[in-house]
């Protein structure tokens, strides 16, 4: 099978239907139980010439238009009795930062207006619209006392999840996620054979200034190519990532990915392979044929410009191979509101350890002047566990993108 014909075909199918969607002006939209019986009242403090209180009550008044049970209720500031208000809230929810918007619904309260609380809000309001609880705002107004039990102290950031229990979503960090699809991705046995290929030509020359040279400009122009590429997908899923249709699409990829690569796995384990299918033998013996040609060029400047070309075509390859690891940790920052300048951080630490295994070995050959075969023996058990990990990642954007909307500091 042609399987990288069918993967560009499927990505093209996967570029172009975003971009259909965002000439759209489609908003999510979320609907409450039939069964629903209790309202819900949201108090929200803003002051005019707020960015995040317009944002705010933006989204609010989306909500308010899909449910029947929601009240809002919009205190501005800039009139004396309602700063009153809200410094007297403010100390009863031992709050010391009294800033706008300032919001509260039932017995929580949120400083501040993000993707962290805009998905807390979206759960609460569903929370509360199917079971009952203590409105300590119109006790504020009211004059009540407010008790203890009357604050609801459920965590923002604990999820019950099938099979696994409770998570605290806490515990995980984009760094973490970063370091282990970037080396999920790098371990991918597709393009490391041509460095090893590579390598072992050269070796014979016993010249280490030939040897770092090729080697790393491999590696430099493989960790470049990929940050071009992970940044393009970045500026694309800027434009898209409103655009609930789109997280849906990546979703499906993701999931349909995933069981691709368990499917590979078990497939290899079966037949006893290693390596990646997406790469056909025809392909292998020209990339073989092409790294010879390289390796036996006398000029230095001349074999890293050959060099430049062949890490360009193989990580071409690699990006089919890794079947959208790259294109879902963009999705995974966007979704954390880090795109453009924020996200070349995270971008960077996921190409690290993308080549992390790359640089050992090939640290490892020019030192010992011997090739170790390390990474192609544990490629194929990154099509199992990526394959676990991007089928879990496609279900959440799914039925649970606001889990993976945490930005985790």
């Amino acid at each position: 099978m042609k399987l990288n014909k069918y993967f560009k075909i499927a990505l093209s199918l996967l570029v172009g239907a975003g971009l259909l969607f965002s000439s759209q002006a489609t908003q999510p939209v979320k609907t409450y139980a039939e069964t629903t019986s209790y309202d819900v009242n949201v108090y929200y403090f803003t002051t005019p010439g707020c960015g995040h209180c317009a944002s705010l009550k933006t989204y609010l008044t989306e909500q308010e238009e899909t449910r029947s049970n929601l009240t809002l209720t919009e205190f501005d500031i800039s009139d004396t009795q309602y700063l009153d208000l809200l410094e007297q809230t403010a100390d009863i929810f031992s709050e010391t930062n009294v800033a706008v918007p300032f919001t509260v619904i039932g017995g929580k309260h949120y400083v501040g207006f993000n993707n962290v609380i805009k998905a807390s809000l979206g759960r609460l309001i569903e929370r509360y619209s199917q079971t009952e609880q203590v409105d300590i705002m119109a006790k504020i107004i009211a004059q009540e006392p407010v008790l203890a039990t009357d604050f609801d102290l459920t965590s923002d950031y604990e999820y019950d999840l099938p099979l696994i229990g409770t998570v605290d979503v806490r515990d995980i960090s984009l760094g973490l996620i970063a370091v282990a699809l970037g080396f999920l991705d790098g371990i991918n046995p597709c393009a490391m054979w041509v460095l090893l290929f590579l390598i072992s030509l050269v070796l014979g020359s016993s010249d280490k200034k030939r040897i770092w040279a090729i080697g790393g400009v491999f590696l430099l122009t493989s960790g470049i190519f990929y940050f071009i590429m992970m940044m393009a997908w970045m500026q694309t899923i800027q434009l898209l990532i409103a655009k609930v249709y789109f997280q849906i699409i990546v979703g499906v990829f993701a999931l349909l990915a995933g069981a691709y690569n368990v499917y590979s796995f078990t497939k290899a384990q079966i037949k006893k392979e290693d390596g990646c299918e997406v790469t056909s033998v025809t392909t292998k013996q020209k990339l073989a044929a092409r790294v010879k040609k390289i390796a036996a060029i006398s000029s230095l400047p001349l074999a890293l410009l050959g060099v430049v070309g062949l890490a360009i075509v193989v990580n071409a390859i690699e990006l089919a191979c890794s079947t959208g690891l790259p294109l879902i940790f963009t999705q995974i920052l966007a979704l954390n509101g880090y795109v453009g300048a924020a996200s070349i951080g995270y971008i960077l630490l996921y190409i690290l350890f993308f080549l992390i295994d790359d640089l050992l070995i090939f640290g490892i050959a020019v030192v010992t002047l011997k090739v170790s075969p390390l990474s192609t023996k544990l490629g194929k058990y990154a099509h199992l566990i990526g394959g676990i990990i991007m089928a879990l990642i496609g279900l959440l954007m799914i039925f649970a993108p606001e889990i993976l909307m945490f930005s985790f500091l």
